[in-house]
């Protein structure tokens, strides 16, 4: 969601943007319009393209590349047993998707203004794999020290590290198991993957610095109203719900400052939507809530 609401910013500011969306399951495709994401970028609205990479199709495509042939690549890579050693190769898939992402954002620099895209927003997986993606340039360079792989992984190491070319973004939620796994991912991109972190993007916050919700107003009125000895009488579960919110909102806040206080990050906060499918104007909310993010390398 929050990628979707990035892409839709950067277009409006005249970036030509490619969303990858990586994982079996699509969800960024249809929040940009696109039902079924296609390996090849699919364009979904003005000055955006949407692919979704698995670890077969890279595979299959640069098998296609190396070996130039269809009927080898087949015989090759179609064969039972490679499959099943691919398979339990570890990092093997991780390698294929992180060096088809590697390409396109090279094959983007030698085209320059040809290229029909001049940005890439990678919608990683969660914590666990895509922390293993944005590192695993480093561990085959430590295992492999030359040779075509390592070659083409210090190509993308270069790429990652330059902050002068590639921002991360860790989004998270104001929970208390998201706020850990947030510390430690930023400790492991920043120090283990050296990838440039620009900021922190807290989603799902029921208040945000941009003002209070209305759950919040309900909950306000009806401690008032306790308090001064007024009669209210809405039903139970509207009360208990909005005292519920309240209570919530505060161990957000708590967890806010947790985070804060373990990341130097700017922290960005965006709303929590009623909708897990959200409008237009739900995904314009929270670009509003990046706009600090643009005028900023290399956005």
């Amino acid at each position: 969601m929050v990628t979707a609401a990035l892409a839709r910013l950067l277009s409006r500011r005249g970036r030509r943007v490619l969303c990858i969306e990586l994982g079996e399951i699509p969800s960024l495709g249809p929040l940009l319009g696109l039902s079924e994401p296609t390996y090849r970028p699919v364009p979904v609205a003005d000055g955006i393209l949407c692919a979704r990479y698995t670890p077969a199709e890279c595979m299959e495509e640069y098998g296609l590349m190396k070996l130039k042939l269809r009927g080898l690549y087949d015989l090759v890579f179609r064969n039972a047993f490679v499959k099943t050693l691919v398979e339990m190769m570890p990092g093997a898939e991780e390698l294929l998707v992180i060096g088809k992402i590697g390409y396109m954002v090279q094959s983007a620099q030698r085209q320059r203004d040809r290229s029909p895209y001049d940005i890439v927003l990678v919608d990683a997986p969660p914590t666990g794999q895509g922390a293993g993606l944005f590192t695993l340039p480093q561990t085959v360079l430590a295992a492999v020290g030359s040779g075509p792989v390592a070659r083409e992984m210090g190509l993308v190491k270069d790429l990652l590290t330059n902050p002068a070319l590639t921002a991360g973004i860790v989004v998270t939620n104001p929970e208390e198991l998201a706020v850990d796994e947030a510390i430690e991912l930023i400790g492991t991109l920043g120090t283990q993957a050296g990838l440039p972190l620009e900021a922190v993007v807290m989603n799902k916050c029921l208040v945000t610095g941009a003002g209070t919700t209305a759950a919040r107003e309900i909950a306000r009125i009806w401690v008032t109203a306790r308090r001064s000895g007024q009669d209210l009488s809405p039903p139970y579960a509207q009360v208990n719900s909005a005292l519920q919110v309240f209570q919530v909102e505060d161990f957000q806040r708590q967890e806010i400052l947790r985070l804060s206080s373990h990341s130097r990050l700017p922290m960005l906060e965006l709303p929590w939507l009623a909708f897990d499918r959200p409008s237009d104007d739900d995904l314009d909310r929270l670009a509003a809530g990046l706009e600090p993010l643009i005028g900023r390398q290399p956005w």
